[in-house]
């Protein structure tokens, strides 16, 4: 098992779990700061729910919580990458309050019945070349909880053609290296 830091924030230097095997690709520590630097401008933190739809390690959510989040929902379907989060969660002493560590998939958890009073920002970045990219987003456009002026995070190998629902509007576009992040307002 290998450790990423978490970048930036009140939880800054502090390590989480990464699952060896290759089935979990955490974004790198320059990739991150670009994130949550185009999201402070915009991001009301403390009134903000993080969703990381497929959080493998979690570093996205834990980044979200750790600047500010009011909470954290980490989506994980695979059980010993669920049980790898589980363990983040208990050495950064955050508390349930804070993280809500989900097993299951993205899909499921959108059709839930959840009722937030808040807007999001959801993290999409599923495993890169498989096609979940039309399916799950036109699952976040039909999801009823989640709030106008959301904003949607979509990280992709920057080859991936991705379809976005109409509605959205994308207020900014970025590449590094292969990778490409996209930034929506629903």
């Amino acid at each position: 098992m290998g450790t990423i830091k978490i970048i930036g924030g009140n939880l800054r230097g502090q390590r989480i779990q990464v699952p060896k095997g290759g089935h979990v690709r955490p974004t790198s520590n320059k990739v991150r700061e670009a994130i949550f630097n185009v999201l402070q401008s915009r991001v009301r933190w403390q009134e903000t729910l993080a969703i990381d739809l497929f959080a493998g390690s979690g570093a996205l959510g834990f980044e979200a919580l750790s600047r500010g989040a009011k909470s954290c929902f980490l989506i994980e379907k695979n059980r010993k990458t669920w049980e790898s989060l589980q363990t983040s969660i208990k050495q950064l002493r955050v508390s349930d309050n804070q993280v809500q560590l989900i097993y299951g998939s993205a899909q499921m958890f959108l059709k839930s019945e959840q009722k937030f009073m808040h807007p999001c920002v959801l993290f999409v970045d599923p495993p890169y070349f498989q096609e979940q990219y039309t399916s799950i987003l036109g699952e976040i456009e039909e999801c009823a909880f989640i709030q106008q002026q959301s904003i949607i995070m979509v990280e992709s190998d920057k080859a991936t053609e991705v379809s976005i629902p109409r509605s959205w509007e994308l207020f900014q576009e970025r590449v590094y290296g292969r990778i490409q992040l996209r930034y929506y307002y629903k």
